[in-house]
């Protein structure tokens, strides 16, 4: 597995979920360039996500990253409200499939299986965006700080472990709190930062300093 994009949060993030997934094989990752290409070249990836919000170009960035990995199946991440302009761009490129950045971590992986395994997956539109350049990701402005200072302290210590990466049980031995308790502290966070899932969550607190992305 190889993820391309210009989003520093958006590598951090998606390296965060599919690190733990005991199939999948991060081998690299980087923006779009020619020292993220040398790496792919020699990584030799079965699958590469390549985020097309990236700046060039669609076509000559799908068309470097085939000639970098001629043998790996493409999975494209788009953060557009309507994804069809990505869509045309994938099919175009040759792509195994497409997943908005809304979906949400579990989908995203989902997606990586199916394309691994060499079917096709090329997402319907979805309702809402979790990631950077999504439409619809957490409130906007000065929004953004109302909802950090709704926070307790108990669910900013929460907030922080997600981002590193903890499970809901790991959560709960390190703060001593029962497992059932973080649960319900996460979902009193999803709902006071308008973030949909983890991953989610992880990105937001990476952008507005509530986590430092992983090194």
């Amino acid at each position: 597995m190889f993820v391309i994009s210009d989003e520093l949060v958006v590598r951090a993030g998606l390296t965060m979920f599919i690190v733990p997934e005991p199939d999948l094989d991060l081998v690299g990752e980087g923006c779009h360039g020619e020292a993220s290409l040398a790496l792919l070249r020699r990584s030799d990836p079965d699958v590469v996500i390549v985020d097309l919000d990236a700046g060039r170009g669609h076509a000559v960035l799908l068309a470097e990253v085939t000639q970098a990995a001629p043998d790996a199946k493409l999975l494209i991440l788009s953060g557009l409200r309507n994804s069809e302009r990505h869509r045309q761009a994938a099919l175009q490129g040759g792509a195994r499939g497409l997943v908005e950045k809304g979906a949400g971590s579990r989908a995203v992986v989902d997606a990586i299986h199916r394309v691994h395994a060499g079917a096709l997956h090329f997402q319907p539109e979805s309702a809402s965006s979790e990631l950077p350049g999504g439409a619809a990701a957490s409130p906007p402005g000065d929004a953004h700080g109302r909802h950090i200072a709704a926070l307790t302290d108990r669910e900013r210590a929460i907030v922080g472990l997600v981002a590193e990466g903890l499970r809901n049980d790991q959560i709960a031995l390190r703060i001593g709190l029962a497992e059932k308790t973080v649960r319900n502290h996460l979902w009193s966070v999803f709902n006071k930062l308008g973030v949909g899932d983890r991953l989610a969550l992880a990105v937001f607190a990476y952008q507005h300093g509530l986590a430092d992305p992983p090194a």
